[in-house]
Order: C-alpha cells, then sequence, then structure tokens
C-alpha cells in the first residue's frame, strides 16, 4: 500500500495557512513589542560639542527629571579648555529656562555622608563669533571644584538639595545610570 507523502494533516490548506498567519502576527508582535522596550526613551545622554561661552571642548550629561518641582533638565558638563578643566552643574525648567539665581544653593550628599555645599557662580561675556549679534551672554551654574572630582569619581551615591531664592527647595537623588553617566564625563577627554 502506498501511502501519500503530501498529506500529513487532516486540516485543509486554507485553515494551515490561516493559523501560520496568526502565529506570524503573534511573532511579529511580540518582536515589535521587545523592540520596543529595549529602546525606550531614555532620560539620559551624553552630549558632545563646542562651548562658545567657556571656549572649549564640552562634554555634558543630560537627565530629564520627572518630578512636581520647577527641576525639570540637570545638566552635568565638563569644559576642555586649552589650559585647564572645568566642571558645572546646570540646571532648567521644562521650557529650558535657566532656573539657577545667584541665591541658589547645591548641597550635594556623597554616600550618604559626605555633605558639600556650593553657590552659583554668576559669569557674562560678551560673544563676538555671531555676524549680527554681538550681545553679553550671562550663565548662571554651579562650579563644581576640581578638587571635588575624584570623590564624585568614586562615589557610590549622590543626592542634591537645590536650596532656591524662595526658601524652597529640591531634592534629586541621581539614579544608578546617571552616576554613571557622570563618571563617564569625567572620565572622557574629547
Amino acid at each position: 500500500m502506498k501511502k501519500n507523502r503530501f498529506y500529513l494533516t487532516e486540516k485543509p490548506v486554507a485553515v494551515i495557512f490561516k493559523e501560520r498567519g496568526v502565529l506570524m502576527k503573534i511573532f511579529f508582535i511580540t518582536v515589535l513589542f521587545s523592540l520596543l522596550i529595549i529602546t525606550a526613551p531614555c532620560y539620559a545622554t551624553i552630549i558632545k560639542g563646542y562651548d562658545t561661552f567657556h571656549d572649549g571642548i564640552s562634554i555634558a550629561s543630560a537627565f530629564t527629571i520627572e518630578n512636581e518641582s520647577i527641576l525639570k533638565k540637570l545638566y552635568f558638563q565638563k569644559t576642555i579648555q586649552f589650559d585647564s578643566t572645568l566642571y558645572t552643574i546646570l540646571a532648567y525648567d521644562a521650557n529650558f529656562k535657566p532656573i539657577l539665581t545667584p541665591d541658589t544653593k547645591l548641597t550635594l550628599t556623597i554616600n550618604n555622608t559626605d555633605v558639600i555645599e556650593l553657590k552659583t557662580a554668576v559669569v557674562s561675556k560678551r560673544l563676538n563669533n555671531y555676524p549680527f549679534d554681538h550681545s553679553t551672554v550671562t550663565l548662571t551654574a554651579i562650579i563644581i571644584p576640581s578638587e571635588l572630582i575624584p570623590t564624585i569619581k568614586e562615589a557610590s551615591s549622590i543626592e542634591l538639595n537645590f536650596h532656591w531664592s524662595d526658601q524652597t527647595f529640591t531634592t534629586c537623588t541621581l539614579p544608578v545610570s546617571m552616576l554613571a553617566e557622570w563618571k563617564k564625563v569625567i572620565l572622557l577627554n574629547n
């Protein structure tokens, strides 16, 4: 008795293709969902460029903060100048407007023990690099002393307490990923 090799199932061909189509759709949706999870929007990034204000190469860690305070964007910036390296913290609101004022103070708590108070520095500079705009630009930033950089590089946790001029404050504990970016900014040279 001869067996027919082409009939391995009792189901009609249309049903088999329909089942495969459903399986392919499930597979495609699963792969798509996995890719969306893997490439989910990241709230922290490293930005490289040229800082015309400080005349140097800029490497910054940008962090978007989702909280109820005015502080929405936090930058840890390293500027490599010809003869020195400058580390600063910049803070902005949701509209990318600077929120640091001359009265703003920052308290850094490193590894839950070391407490360092930093003050805001206001620097003005006339920029002449634009053809039609020769204006004076003011930058309000918190300058991190170079002696503090090795401590930040070795830190396992950092908490920032911004004390605003209206006597309120905002506390921001750096997530592990953000602290890792700060350390990467310190290590990068260009």
